[in-house]
C-alpha cells in the first residue's frame, strides 16, 4: 500500500493533473495509485478536484 500511495503523491509533486484541475468544465479530477506484488494488488485513491 505504501508504494500506492506514493504513486498517488507522485502525481501531486509532479503536478501531471493541474491542466485538467484548472478548466472549468471538469467537474472532478480523481488520481489513483496502483501496486501489484504477485497476486495481491493495492489500490489508493484521492479527489483532487
Amino acid at each position: 500500500m505504501l508504494i500506492a500511495q506514493d504513486a498517488v503523491e507522485q502525481i501531486i509533486q509532479k503536478k501531471y493533473a493541474a491542466p485538467y484541475i484548472k478548466r472549468n468544465d471538469i467537474k472532478a479530477v480523481l488520481t489513483y495509485g496502483i501496486c501489484f506484488c504477485k497476486k495481491e494488488c493495492a489500490v489508493v485513491e484521492k479527489k483532487l478536484k
